[in-house]
């Protein structure tokens, strides 16, 4: 690196000794901050994605493809949004020890949506809400006042506290909902605040793993009509 100091991949990784540099082929290569991130064959592991420490020569995570994910966050800015979708439409694709976007839909440029292991923040600025007109015609615009209707816990309430009563749940399922592979992911829907934006938050029960292969979608609207 730039102060001269010499890391040598074959020593971080498992089962090295003799041989050890004929099955490092790293690929997929990248650096984020101090960390190199790359893919390479682990013996015993397969394929796995490696996370090197550069300024201390450690490797910090060895990830199998083949395990689930268990830490990780996508974040996904309604920036150059040139068409505009009735509803909030999110489909996450995990491969390779990663989860990627596939497909996005939002229903106005103020928004602001982040998908992580522990839950969904769908994030509204006060210009979107009260000032898009294109957004207040969409059926996204409509499931929003019906889940104001439901009185979800709101952080500014006093008392507050995020648990969703049984026929909340149920009834808040109708207008938003979140599926790994088309089953519900179940969890707390409530309000945040912030200096002139509202957030959906919906914590799931439980922290979310996503294996290889899984589709994860958030959807937000009107319900549809049989």
């Amino acid at each position: 690196d730039s102060m001269g100091i010499r890391t040598d991949i074959n020593d971080l990784l498992p089962a090295q000794g003799p041989g050890a540099a004929y099955y490092l082929q790293p690929r997929d290569i990248h650096i984020d901050g101090e960390i190199l991130i790359f893919t390479t064959p682990v013996p015993e592991l397969g394929d796995c994605l490696c996370r090197v420490n550069l300024r201390t020569g450690t490797l910090v995570a060895l990830q199998p493809f083949d395990e689930p994910v268990e830490s990780w966050y996508v974040n996904l800015p309604a920036l150059n949004v040139t068409q505009y979708g009735q509803e909030l439409s999110v489909k996450l694709l995990c491969e390779q020890g990663q989860v990627h976007t596939q497909q996005v839909s939002f229903p106005g440029t103020g928004m602001q949506v982040t998908v992580s292991a522990s839950g969904v923040t769908l994030y509204h600025t006060a210009s979107m809400l009260f000032g898009e007109e294109q957004y207040l015609q969409t059926e996204y615009a409509k499931a929003y006042e019906a889940l104001v209707a439901l009185r979800l816990p709101r952080v500014t309430q006093e008392d507050f506290s995020p648990e969703n009563t049984p026929q909340q749940r149920e009834q808040a399922g109708n207008y938003f909902s979140v599926t790994v592979n088309s089953r519900p992911v179940s969890g707390n829907l409530w309000w945040g605040q912030g200096n002139n934006h509202v957030d959906l938050q919906f914590d799931f029960d439980e922290k979310l793993y996503l294996n290889p292969g899984d589709v994860l979608e958030v959807w937000m609207g009107m319900p549809k009509q049989n």
